[in-house]
């Protein structure tokens, strides 16, 4: 998964009728971040009414979901992102990272809120869940809250991650000139060999113009441009304009939106090439063996670790590996109801975390069926205050598991007691 899936997390979408109530709760919002300089004096303008009668940060709000309903059917998911980038955009709106408007809002709207404050953009989550419908409530505001400020803080360039998705999800600018590619699997590959197969599901925006094309997957990849170099009856090859990206279009016999196949995209500044498919795997692959009662032993190539609360959905993400370092795995397996963890590069998980963990977890349970979301498959085992998840989603198997630790001796975890792994890629 890429950094910033965890902004989205993997849960349902609530039914409104049963969350109305959340809409009236109270964001938290002294949470432990640094102050930053305002960029002009937050002296509460954005609380003044404005002419509508409402304050200018909450006729933000409104006017946003109003016009992202004009895009989308409104989910939980949605208005998650929809909080947090605009909040981040409030933030950093007048920086040298924001080189675009926000063309949909009321003329004057936006110059009467400052910028550089958390605590005036801190204020978008509470109005979100007013005009959120309720799909959005206190949980999700508890972790945007966080998660805008720790993406501003982490990211160098999230200004370009900010304008990839005001131009997907409200269509400014050029954004509603892009084609949309699907894509439910893709691939690494090496030296002309297939390291990796993924079923990530991505969404790939791209155009052509007079020789020139813009390529973005939010909201992971910022935008790329260059110019198209060859064409042929089927394929389309691409270079941008720094150099690092080559992109080959792949048709099914003529160039054409619907008949695109694949996309390979060489990153000339690492040496491999990621492949985005149009089709799927085969369905082959099963957790029918959990259901059995039967064991198992799984190698997962693909490691992330994030430091959290218990109970939380977001941490710290603070070790990453993909795939891991001189072919290591982290191995799970499960035999006559003992389960058995082996971690591969602990001394880095302990460096970086701070924290004093075992490279191998034993425990004893039975495995039951768990919900992870509506396209896959799930089986849960806790035991010992460990939890092991272990999910078939578009033939593919992937694992999250729960260590308690003591806690962290680094000042940037501290107070969180569960490290959590995210295990994927098995071969």
């Amino acid at each position: 998964m890429d950094f910033f899936d965890f902004i989205f997390g993997k849960k349902e979408d609530k039914n409104p009728k049963e969350q109305v109530s959340s809409k009236n709760e109270k964001v938290n919002e002294n949470k432990p971040f640094p102050p930053v300089e305002p960029s002009r004096q937050a002296n509460d303008v954005s609380t003044r009414p404005a002419n509508s009668g409402i304050s200018p940060i909450e006729q933000y709000v409104k006017e946003s979901v109003a016009d992202l309903k004009k895009h989308t059917e409104l989910s939980t998911k949605d208005l998650e992102a929809e909080a947090i980038y605009l909040a981040a955009f409030l933030y950093m709106k007048g920086s040298y990272q924001i080189d675009f408007e926000l063309d949909y809002f009321s003329e004057g709207l936006l110059d009467n809120i400052p910028s550089g404050d958390y605590a005036v953009a801190d204020k978008v989550f509470s109005y979100m869940m007013k005009y959120g419908e309720g799909y959005y409530g206190s949980e999700e505001a508890d972790y945007g809250i966080d998660g805008y400020k720790m993406n501003i803080q982490m990211c160098s360039d999230y200004g370009s991650y900010i304008k990839n998705y005001f131009m997907r999800a409200h269509k400014i600018g050029s954004g509603e000139d892009f084609t949309v590619f699907s894509s439910p699997r893709n691939c690494l590959w090496i030296a002309g060999i297939k390291s990796i197969d993924s079923p990530t599901q991505r969404e790939i925006y791209y155009k052509f113009d007079k020789g020139n094309f813009e390529f973005m997957i939010p909201p992971y990849n910022p935008l790329v441009t260059g110019t198209v170099k060859k064409v042929d009856d089927s394929t389309l090859r691409c270079e941008s304009n720094d150099g690092r990206r080559t992109f080959v279009f792949h048709y099914d016999g003529a160039i054409k939106p619907d008949l695109l196949n694949y996309i390979e995209m060489y990153r000339n500044d690492k040496g491999d090439m990621v492949s985005y498919h149009k089709d799927k795997e085969d369905n082959s692959v099963s957790l029918d063996h959990i259901a059995r009662g039967e064991g198992f032993e799984y190698n997962f190539h693909k490691m992330f670790c994030t430091l959290k609360r218990k109970g939380q959905r977001f941490g710290s993400l603070f070790i990453m590996e993909e795939p891991i370092k001189n072919n290591l795995t982290a191995d799970l397996s499960y035999s006559n109801g003992k389960l058995s963890l082996d971690l591969p590069e602990i001394d880095l998980i302990r460096e970086r975390g701070g924290i004093n963990i075992d490279s191998h977890f034993e425990v004893t349970g039975t495995f039951e069926e768990d919900s992870f979301d509506s396209n896959s498959t799930c089986y849960k085992l806790s035991s010992n205050g460990i939890e092991v998840k272990v999910i078939c989603k578009r033939s593919k198997i992937f694992s999250f598991v729960e260590i308690p630790v003591l806690g962290s001796i680094n000042p940037q975890y501290r107070g969180y007691d569960t490290l959590e792994l995210e295990l994927d890629l098995t071969k």
